[in-house]
């Protein structure tokens, strides 16, 4: 079980025993994330050298997130059916990009907002 923050970027690895010729190339390793409420997101790992692999989440939703890895070559034992658990608490913090979430577009299509719902407004200068 990892204890983790809502709305923050979390990363771990995975270490495969089996060493392929050309590691990006060669294979795909992906996890699928099943939230709270029953939806499942799937995140891509990533090659980070060697005979290893990253995966970056980043929860919007507070409560218990499962996970299985899946790989291309089901036959790696390491990389492939890794199941986990994360918790995850809310960000309590000031810092307002992490206590209102990622960008969404809204539900009408017209404008971005919060994850949580809360409006965003984007102010730039040319």
């Amino acid at each position: 079980m990892r204890y983790v923050l809502q709305n923050r970027i979390n990363e771990w690895s995975y270490a495969s025993g089996k060493v392929y010729r050309d590691p990006f190339n060669d294979m795909e390793l992906a996890l699928i994330f099943t939230e709270p409420d029953g939806e499942e997101k799937v995140v891509p790992a990533f090659w980070s050298g060697d005979n290893t692999w990253k995966v970056r989440y980043v929860p919007a939703k507070i409560g218990r997130h499962h996970f299985c890895t899946v790989c291309s070559d089901a036959s790696n034992s390491d990389l492939h059916n890794q199941k986990g658990e994360l918790e995850v608490t809310p960000y309590e913090g000031n810092n307002s990009l992490l206590k209102h979430g990622p960008l969404k577009i809204n539900e009408n299509k017209h404008y971005l907002e919060r994850i949580d719902g809360t409006p965003f407004f984007w102010l730039a200068d040319t």
